[in-house]
Formats: C-alpha cells, sequence, structure tokens
C-alpha cells in the first residue's frame, strides 16, 4: 500500500485544511462526484503516469494528489484553454506573486459597486501577455462572476456578468498554497487533448472530462471557450478512446447521459458504462439547478460493487 504524500497540505477531498474549494470553479467542475469516480479507478501503479488532458478545476488530480493515490510527479495536465493552464503554471512556480497581485485587487475591490467588477473584467480582456497579473485577475473575476462561471465571446474576451456575493473570498491564500505543492513536479502543458497523450503507454491512466454534449437543444450552449467543442470534437474524442485502449492505456471518461454520447461508446470492446448522481448549479435558472444523471465510460474492469449504469 502506498504511503500518503505527507507534505502536501490538502485533504482527502482534494480542499485545503480550511475547508476551501480549488481555486478556480469551474463548470463541471468534479469535487462532489469525487467518491463515486474514486469507485471507478483503475489501479495507478508508481511507474505509471495520470493524464488529465481537460484540467478544468484540477478537482480529481488534487484528491488523488491528497490521498497519495498518484504523486504529482505522476501527473500531465494540459487544458487548450492558454489563459488557464497559464493560472495553473503561476500557482506552480510563482505563488507569491500571484498572491500579492489578489491582496492589491482585493484591497481596492468594492464589493457593492458593480463598476468594480467590471474595471477587472477589461483590465483582464486588455492584458495583451500572460503574467501573474493577469492569473490574478482570473481568479479574482473567477470570485466575483455569475456562479463562478468561465465564459469567453468568439473573440477570446471574458464576458460572464457580475455576480451577487456579500463578501467574495477574493485571496484564497491557504488554498493557493495548497495547490502549489500538490503542483510541484508535475508536468503542465496547453494543447488538444490528442496532442498531450502522445506517450501515454500501457498502464497509464487517462481521466478525459470534456464540455459535455447538451442534453436538449434548449441547453446547447458549448462555448464556455472561443473554440467551443462540438459533435466532430466529441467523436475524436470517442476515437481517441478506442486507440487508447488498443495501446493498453486505461481510460475513465465523463460526459452527459445525451443518446449521442451513449451511442459513441457503445458497451464492447471492454467499455463500460456506469452513472453517476451529480448536482449542477451553473444554469442561469435556478428552477432548472439540481441533481441529474451523468455518464463514466471505463475501458477496465472495476471492483463487483462499484456503481453500474
Amino acid at each position: 500500500m502506498r504511503e500518503p504524500i505527507s507534505s502536501c497540505a490538502l485533504s482527502p477531498d482534494g480542499l485545503s485544511p480550511s475547508g476551501e474549494r480549488a481555486f478556480l470553479k469551474w463548470a463541471g467542475g468534479k469535487r462532489q462526484l469525487i467518491p463515486q469516480l474514486v469507485s471507478l479507478l483503475p489501479p495507478i501503479l508508481p511507474e505509471n503516469s495520470y493524464f488529465e488532458p481537460f484540467l478544468g478545476s484540477g478537482a480529481l488530480f488534487l484528491h488523488l494528489v491528497a490521498t497519495g493515490l498518484i504523486k504529482p510527479t505522476q501527473a500531465r495536465l494540459s487544458d487548450n484553454n492558454e489563459k488557464l493552464m497559464a493560472a495553473w503554471t503561476d500557482v506552480q512556480t510563482k505563488i507569491g506573486e500571484v498572491i500579492e497581485h489578489l491582496q492589491n485587487i482585493a484591497a481596492n475591490y468594492n464589493h457593492a459597486d458593480p463598476a468594480c467588477y467590471y474595471a477587472l473584467r477589461d483590465r483582464y480582456n486588455t492584458c495583451s501577455e500572460s503574467g501573474t497579473e493577469r492569473t490574478a485577475l482570473l481568479i479574482a473575476l473567477n470570485k466575483t462572476c455569475f456562479n463562478g462561471l468561465y465564459r469567453e465571446s468568439k473573440k477570446g474576451l471574458f464576458n460572464v456578468p457580475r455576480g451577487n456575493y456579500k463578501n467574495p473570498n477574493i485571496v484564497p491564500e491557504t488554498t493557493l498554497k495548497a495547490v502549489h505543492i500538490a503542483l510541484q513536479g508535475a508536468e503542465l502543458t496547453t494543447g488538444s487533448f490528442e496532442k498531450t497523450l502522445d506517450w501515454a503507454k500501457p498502464g497509464d491512466f487517462v481521466y478525459f472530462d470534456p464540455p459535455y454534449e447538451p442534453l436538449s437543444q434548449s441547453s446547447s450552449f458549448r462555448a464556455y471557450h472561443k473554440n467551443g467543442f462540438n459533435r466532430t470534437d466529441q467523436q475524436r474524442l470517442a476515437e481517441l478512446v478506442d486507440q487508447l485502449t488498443k495501446r493498453g492505456v486505461n481510460v475513465m471518461l465523463s460526459n452527459s447521459t445525451a443518446p449521442f454520447i451513449i451511442q459513441l461508446y457503445p458497451q464492447r470492446d471492454g467499455l463500460r458504462l456506469h452513472r453517476v448522481t451529480a448536482t449542477r448549479f451553473i444554469n442561469s435558472n435556478k428552477d432548472k439547478r439540481g441533481a441529474i444523471q451523468e455518464l463514466v465510460v471505463t475501458n477496465y474492469k472495476i471492483n463487483a460493487d462499484s456503481p453500474k449504469t
């Protein structure tokens, strides 16, 4: 049995000791699904790598490190959102600068004045180069925007309106420092999900958490990132899962229970479909938030007592 990583200041549920969330809230974040996902994991041996090509808030990665199921040096983390990955890299390598910028933002932010939020948003959108100031602005916007949503226009501009928070935690210092520790030795890259998996070998584990296929036409919004993620992308991903399966790479994939997705992953050639229950809060209509069934696809055998479809 592998020893937990004592140097990582994260609790087993992926939170910092103070109970704060991961440093970013992201659409489709997996924190609440951690127990169900862990029950479906394959063995991850010390010589195997862990790949997460749709990193987002990184909830599963943080949990695996916190519980000692993987070491940070096993992790290959990526996303095609350059600004997101720049933020992760800054938290990994320049945490002091990020916190200092956040403290300056918080000192001049008036929660009661909407103009303060939109001034932050304009500053973020006019940052021409990556850097710790842009990362701090991203984190601050994430804590103060509507529902913690990240969304870009076709021009790549962050366009989420202000959220209604009385006292947002703009400087989640404890969480940031804990995530900084968890990232030491991890490999962070920006790129497509195909490119980042060129080096996956038999026995490695890949967790795919792509933008979900909408369950209905009325919920067909896909453009959280300027490049979007359409059905052609979903098909490319399914083809990659097939290739990885043939290469002996262990794969877990999350998505919606939309018929299109279920058809992409037929229960053959070693694929197994499982249903898990999640609660989603991103919908702007509070009446449409609540419990929902999600799909988890695996290409390996799991314990008999794991959740089944």
